[in-house]
């Protein structure tokens, strides 16, 4: 919940800077051409658009991270059944998944890593 929270109070932290941002822009904007009757009645729907365009740039890199972590949990996975099953032959995969993609570095280690005490 906490996460939740601080999320909230970036993204009003955000609209609160754009609104106190957006009047300068629009008489900055002003004072170089004088606008049409329907430039003023676009900005809503621009920003609506801006917005929109944000959150899937936001949904991309989620869904980029939570693959990337999906991935990482699969070959941890793989390590540990190895590791169980042929300790002999854990060097072996690692140094496969190595060769075939850059390893996932602290997400997997803290797959791999057992839980801490206390």
């Amino acid at each position: 919940m906490r996460g939740i929270v601080k999320v909230v109070e970036k993204a009003t932290g955000f609209f609160n800077n754009l609104l106190n941002t957006l009047p300068g822009f629009i008489d900055a904007y002003q004072s170089v051409t004088i606008p049409t009757l329907g430039e003023p009645w676009a900005i809503p729907l621009m920003l609506r658009l801006a917005l929109l365009e944000n959150l899937r740039r936001v949904a991309v890199r989620i869904f980029a991270e939570r693959q990337a972590q999906a991935k990482a949990a699969l070959e941890a996975n793989r390590m540990i059944a190895v590791a169980e099953s042929e300790p002999q032959n854990l060097i072996l995969l690692i140094a496969a998944m190595a060769r075939s993609d850059p390893p996932h570095g602290e997400r997997l280690r803290c797959r791999i890593s057992p839980p801490a005490a206390g």
